[in-house]
Order: C-alpha cells, then sequence, then structure tokens
C-alpha cells in the first residue's frame, strides 16, 4: 500500500520530533521526544507507522 505522506523531522542533542501527514487519508501526528543519546528513537520511524497504519484514534 503507496501512502502519500508529506513529513519534518529534526533533532538536537536530546530532543526529537516528527510532524506528518497523509492528504488522502486525512490523518495527522506530531510526535515530541526528550530522550537521552543512549535511548535514541527514531521519532520518524514511529511517525510513518502510525500514519501508515489502518488504526483510527
Amino acid at each position: 500500500m503507496l501512502v502519500n505522506l508529506v513529513w519534518h523531522k529534526g533533532a538536537t542533542t536530546d530532543f526529537n520530533s516528527y510532524i506528518g501527514f497523509t492528504k488522502d487519508k486525512q490523518k495527522g501526528v506530531v510526535i515530541l521526544s526528550y530522550l537521552r543519546p543512549n535511548e535514541k528513537v527514531s521519532m520518524t520511524i514511529i511517525g510513518a507507522k502510525i500514519l501508515t497504519s489502518n488504526a483510527t484514534f
């Protein structure tokens, strides 16, 4: 399934963010996180998974 995503990400030393939405599903997500360097998890991967899932929130 191909989903048309519009997104942007950003990060500093301990902060990681992601904002994105789908044009076709009219779904959006904003993720702001504070993680220590040894706990880094990509908010881009999490955000894209949320947007491409069939779940409704």
